[in-house]
């Protein structure tokens, strides 16, 4: 499994969320895994700063750099697979112990799922997150992204608010364009994935609010029962929609991969059985 990434999506952070040497960041955390890099904030770009100078004071801001998980098959397909946002641990944890760096004023950088490093040797999460992303790279390149690249936590007087849950920033605009969803077209655009999959109902839910904000194309989100769910990115795209492959997930996940339609799937651990059902309908 080799990670890489795109000199011309690391462009687009660099021209519309952050002034900094983006490819520089990169090669940082694919060469060293999980380092945490850190910007002052003041280098984020309108609309951004703007928003965050006019609301309640907040902390611990991320970026995740989307990556490619790449094959040694450069024949095989791209997925895009789509998670929500960059979630760093909470102020008081203690992750931050020895971390350098002002969480109420720099922006930390990791990539999605903490990807980076030796994945033949994966520490924390990665340790049951990797299967899946094994599995479906024994068959496509991957292109791992979020629909929010930035998150922060809005400081209220009774608690922390998440960004993906204040509404001036989930509608965001740059000119007349919701600027997550400029983004993510724009990534679209590069990559032209094969299919999507986006992970989590939060992420599905946004994807589908994007696809109407700038396709035009309305599709109704569907809950998760026994199955995935299926749907399509400006009605050409396939998107397939599945559980998280978090831990808080396990239910929804145990759902689905204890079908008896997928008994034949032989898997040592949940995330690679539900990567090798969605396999299954990959066409």
């Amino acid at each position: 499994m080799n990670l890489e990434y795109s000199s011309d999506v690391a462009k687009i952070i660099q021209s519309y969320i952050i002034d900094c040497n983006v490819e520089n960041i990169y090669a940082n955390l694919l060469n060293n895994g999980a380092v945490y890099n850190a910007i002052n904030k003041s280098k984020l770009h309108s609309p951004f700063i703007n928003l965050l100078e006019c609301s309640p004071p907040s902390i611990t801001y991320g970026i995740d750099l989307p990556v490619f998980i790449k094959s040694t098959q450069v024949k095989f397909p791209t997925i895009m697979i789509c998670a929500m946002d960059p979630l760093p641990p909470e102020p008081y944890s203690p992750f931050w112990k020895n971390k350098n760096i002002d969480l109420e004023k720099e922006v930390g950088f990791g990539t999605p799922f903490n990807i980076g490093g030796d994945l033949n040797n994966p520490k924390g999460s990665m340790k049951s997150n990797i299967p899946f992303f094994r599995s479906l790279n024994e068959k496509y390149q991957l292109y791992i992204t979020d629909i929010f690249k930035l998150f922060f936590r809005i400081q209220l007087s009774d608690g922390l608010l998440a960004s993906n849950s204040y509404h001036p920033y989930t509608e965001l605009k740059k000119g007349h364009e919701n600027i997550h969803a400029s983004i993510l077209a724009q990534e679209i655009t590069i990559v032209k994935p094969h299919v999507i999959i986006t992970l989590g109902s939060a992420s599905i839910s946004k994807l589908l609010e994007m696809n109407q904000l700038i396709n035009g194309f309305v599709q109704q989100k569907k809950n998760f029962s026994d199955s995935l769910n299926f749907y399509k990115w400006n009605n050409e795209i396939p998107i397939i929609s599945s559980p998280h492959i978090s831990g808080a997930a396990n239910g929804a996940k145990s759902k689905i991969i204890n079908q008896d339609i997928h008994k034949d799937l032989v898997s040592k651990y949940q995330n690679e059985k539900l990567a090798l059902i969605i396999s299954k309908y990959i066409t």
